[in-house]
């Protein structure tokens, strides 16, 4: 039996529209902040995450738009807005 390795990629997106790339066999997108977040379209409420894998040998290439729900200029100086991504892909292939 085969052993199996996997490397993980973590970052944090905060407050700005932005856009990421999977490029990898597992993305988690985890609403760590208070405000809602879209992830194209579909709604994170806090502490909620979307979790999108793809087959072991398969690599997702979807583009996906970050949007935060905003609700006052004074939530964005208070870590209102903040999504953790976790991005996790065979180390066998390439990213």
């Amino acid at each position: 039996m085969s052993q199996v390795n996997t490397n993980t990629e973590n970052r944090k997106y905060y407050l700005n529209t932005q856009e990421v790339e999977s490029n990898c066999n597992a993305i988690i997108f985890i609403n760590t902040g208070r405000a809602n977040v879209f992830i194209n379209g579909q709604k994170l409420t806090p502490n909620d995450y979307l979790n999108v894998s793809q087959d072991f040998n398969k690599i997702d290439k979807t583009l996906y738009k970050i949007n935060f729900q905003r609700s006052s200029f004074y939530d964005s100086w208070t870590g209102s807005y903040e999504l953790t991504v976790i991005k996790s892909y065979n180390s066998n292939m390439s990213k």
